[in-house]
Order: C-alpha cells, then sequence, then structure tokens
C-alpha cells in the first residue's frame, strides 16, 4: 500500500532534478506520466523471482588489444542463486533483441555487458519504459519469472540461439565481440549494411561509395 506514494516521492525528487526550468504545466504532466510508467514497470518486477538490486549506473571496463572503453551499466540485479542479470532501461517504441543470433551480430549493448562481467552473468534483459508500452525482452539462463525474457529452450527452433547451452551463448558473443573489435582496431571499414535504412541518418555517406558499389554490383 505504500508504493504509489514511494512513487511519486521518487518521481518529484527527480523532477525537481531535472525539470525545473520547463513550465510547470510540463513538468505536471511528465511526473504523471512518470508515476504510471513506473507503477506497471514495478508490478512487472513485483512478479519476478527473488533478485536484489546490487549495482545501479555502475562503471566497467572493458580492454581487448589496443582498446579500452569505459561503459556504464543501467543495474544489475543478482539472484537468489547468486547469478547476475543485467537491465538496461529504454524508452524507444521496440525492444529489438534478433540482432543478438546474427553471425554478425548487432544492437550489441547488453552482450558486451555480459562478456565484460564474465560467466556468472545469467540473463540480459531490456526494460521499455514507455507511456505506451512497459514490457520486458531479453535472454537468461533459466527462467526468471518475466514474461518477454526467454531462456535458449524457449526459443524458436529457426532461431541460431534456440537450445544453446548457456556457457556456450555467453562464449559465443565474447568471441564475436572480439572479432568485431579486432576489425575495427584493423582499420576494416567495407561497405556492409544489413538494409538500407542502416544509412539514413550517416553522418560521412559522401565518403562510402555506396552508388559506387551498387553500380559494380548491377
Amino acid at each position: 500500500g505504500r508504493l504509489p506514494a514511494r512513487i511519486a516521492e521518487a518521481v518529484a525528487q527527480a523532477a525537481a532534478q531535472t525539470l525545473d526550468e520547463l513550465p510547470r504545466a510540463v513538468c505536471a504532466l511528465e511526473a504523471a506520466r512518470a508515476e504510471g510508467v513506473l507503477g506497471e514497470w514495478l508490478v512487472l518486477e513485483a512478479a519476478r523471482l527473488p533478485f536484489a538490486v546490487t549495482e545501479l549506473e555502475s562503471p566497467h571496463t572493458w580492454r581487448h588489444g589496443p582498446l579500452s572503453l569505459k561503459l556504464r551499466l543501467d543495474r544489475l540485479d543478482t539472484l537468489a542463486d547468486g547469478g547476475r542479470v543485467i537491465v538496461d532501461y529504454k524508452t524507444g517504441n521496440a525492444l529489438d533483441t534478433a540482432g543478438w543470433a546474427r553471425e554478425r551480430p548487432i544492437n550489441l549493448q547488453l552482450p558486451l555487458y555480459a562478456a565484460v562481467l564474465g560467466q556468472d552473468v545469467d540473463g540480459l534483459m531490456l526494460a521499455r519504459l514507455n507511456a505506451r508500452e512497459v514490457a520486458a525482452k531479453g535472454i537468461a539462463a533459466a527462467d526468471l519469472g518475466v514474461p518477454g525474457v526467454q531462456t535458449p529452450d524457449q526459443l524458436k527452433d529457426n532461431d541460431p540461439l534456440a537450445g544453446m547451452a548457456w556457457p556456450d551463448l555467453l562464449a559465443r558473443w565474447r568471441g564475436a565481440i572480439e572479432a568485431l573489435a579486432d576489425e575495427f582496431a584493423g582499420g576494416q571499414a567495407a561497405n556492409v549494411t544489413l538494409v538500407p535504412a542502416d544509412l539514413d541518418y550517416c553522418d560521412v555517406l559522401p565518403f562510402l561509395r555506396v552508388m559506387l558499389d551498387r553500380e559494380e554490383d548491377a
């Protein structure tokens, strides 16, 4: 029964820190939206199997060859058996994990975090906090009690990750990430895109010779 008041208190505190330059009416609308979204999300999390939030926005560093990347994880949960689940908040229109299964994977933020933390990572979860929909999506070694977060055995048969042992899945991601990092460090920059829309917001389009490649293909 205390949850709505706690949510309102947290939202008011955040609004005072981040929305103080906006008109009061806009602040009130934003606060009301945030309270609704957070309320829905916490209902979803209340149904999860037992866990504890152990890290928030914690910094980590990933090093590979000449590369050193500074990362900041939104959240890290610890399960009852000691396993850890990486949670990343998203406010966009969709949650997409399909790219994790590609031979050259894309949208690698959470798989990269898993590579950084090592073998005791037992799940990756994207959390969509949007007024249109509050939902979760991801993959875990065992059932977390969260709709949208599947185990490899629950994936569709045509998914390349379906049925994989969890350690093998982590090793697959780690190998793919290291291979991509090696390409980057080695200066490889081939004109490779999955779909034409990938270039819609490209800042260096004139240098890519895309039209020249298309002419040669024709």
